[in-house]
C-alpha cells in the first residue's frame, strides 16, 4: 500500500530541485514516513519484530530513506561536505550544545513532562550500548543527512534563510512528535540550520545533534 502511494506521488515531484518549497517539503516528509513505516511493517509482519533485529531495522529505515530522498533530490555524495572540518570549531559546538541541552533542554523537558503527566522511562543498564547507537548515533548521522543535508540545503537554494529555517524547524520538530522536547527541538533545529548555513559542513550538524542525543540517553540511564 505504501509503495502504491509513493508511486502516485512521483509525478508531483518537479524535474528540478526537490524539495524547493513548502508543498514539496510536506511531500518530502510523507515519503520519509512511508519508507519508515514500510520498513517497520516489514520487520513486524514478515520477519517478526525480534529485539535482536531492532538495530538492523532502524539502520535499514534510515538508509533507505536517505538513498530514496537523496536520489529524488539529485544529491551526490560529494554534496555532503566535511572537508573543511576544524577541531577547535567542533569542540566549541559540542560545548555549546552540551551547555544548551543541560541548561535549557533538560529543564524544559521535565517541566513539560510534569505538566502533561508524561512518564519518563529510564534506560535499562543492559541496553545502554543499544540506546547509544539507536537513539544517539544513528539519528544524529541520518537525520542530519536527510533534514539538513537534503531538505534544508535544497530549500536554502530556492528561498530566504528565514523561510528555509522555519520550514525545516517545523518539519524536524513535527516528525519527533514530542511536546516535552519541543523547546529543545525548535531551538536545536534553528541553531543547527544556522551553523550548517554558515559552514556548509554536515559533520558540524551531526556533532550538535549527537551531543544532545548522548546527554538525553545518559540522563535517562
Amino acid at each position: 500500500m505504501g509503495v502504491i502511494v509513493f508511486l502516485k506521488m512521483i509525478p508531483l515531484i518537479s524535474n528540478n530541485m526537490f524539495p524547493k518549497n513548502i508543498i514539496q517539503s510536506i511531500l518530502f516528509v510523507i515519503i520519509l514516513i512511508i519508507i519508515s513505516f514500510s520498513v517497520i511493517a516489514f520487520f513486524e509482519f514478515i520477519i517478526v519484530n525480534r529485539a535482536d533485529l531492532l538495530l538492523i531495522r532502524d539502520l535499514l529505515s534510515y538508509l533507505l530513506s536517505f538513498i530514496v530522498l537523496g536520489l529524488l533530490a539529485k544529491k551526490k555524495i560529494t554534496d555532503f561536505n566535511i572537508s573543511n572540518t576544524k577541531y577547535n570549531i567542533s569542540l566549541l559546538l559540542i560545548l555549546v550544545s552540551l551547555t544548551f541541552t543541560i541548561a535549557i533542554g533538560l529543564p524544559s523537558f521535565y517541566l513539560l513532562s510534569n505538566f502533561f503527566n508524561n512518564t519518563i522511562t529510564p534506560i535499562d543498564n543492559s541496553s545502554l550500548i543499544f540506546s547509544l547507537v539507536s537513539i544517539a548515533i544513528l539519528p544524529a548521522i541520518f537525520e542530519e543527512l536527510i533534514i539538513r543535508g537534503i531538505l534544508f540545503d535544497n530549500l536554502i537554494k530556492n528561498n530566504s534563510l528565514i523561510k528555509s529555517i522555519i520550514i525545516t524547524t517545523i518539519i524536524f520538530s513535527a516528525i519527533h512528535m514530542s511536546i516535552p522536547k519541543l523547546p529543545m527541538l525548535v531551538l536545536g533545529a534553528v541553531f543547527t540550520c544556522y551553523i550548517y548555513y554558515k559552514t556548509k559542513n554536515i559533520l558540524y550538524a551531526m556533532l550538535i545533534h549527537l551531543t544532545t542525543n548522548v546527554v538525553s540517553v545518559f540522563e535517562n540511564w
